[in-house]
């Protein structure tokens, strides 16, 4: 899929901004390798404002382990999130309507399209930026605090209602 490609690809740096994201066990190791090699790999995905809470609770079960690969992780905090794109490398981008999850290709047939274009990148770069500043970073450590038992136990049972759409 293209979303792995790209995440496969980079060499320096991963950006990604997903609305909603649930990702298969192959990205979340791609994106875990590439961080422990010294890619910057940062996501930006949604607050507390979302249209799909049951989603972004399930998304936090993957928190964890991508924190402690040194992924960097923001949740958008001003409005709803509904964004959807990766920037490798300063040169390649991935933009459309899919979301990273199971659903967006097989059942809700989704599109995105690959563009080899810096200055789309660059464009997109910046855009990445503006979220950013607009975010709030999860650390490890404050993850590890706000995130017990019950958080994680609600978005495994959450996980099971998702599969079932």
């Amino acid at each position: 899929d293209a979303f792995l490609l790209t995440a496969l690809s980079a060499q320096k740096k991963l950006y990604i901004v997903a609305s909603y994201i649930i990702p298969d066990q192959a990205l979340l190791k791609v994106l875990e390798d590439k961080a422990r090699s010294g890619v910057d790999v940062r996501i930006v995905s949604p607050g507390e404002i979302t249209v799909a809470p049951i989603l972004r609770a399930v998304w936090h079960l993957d928190y964890n382990q991508l924190l402690a690969a040194g992924v960097k992780i923001y949740e958008y905090q001003p409005s709803m999130i509904h964004t959807k794109f990766m920037v490798a490398d300063d040169i390649w981008s991935l933009i459309g309507s899919a979301n990273i999850d199971n659903r967006s290709e097989a059942l809700n047939a989704e599109n995105i399209m690959g563009i080899s274009d810096q200055t789309l990148a660059n464009s997109l770069d910046g855009t990445f930026m503006d979220y950013l500043s607009r975010s709030k970073e999860i650390t490890l450590a404050d993850w590890k605090k706000q995130y017990g038992f019950f958080s994680r136990l609600y978005s495994r049972l959450l996980l099971a209602l998702a599969k079932q759409y």
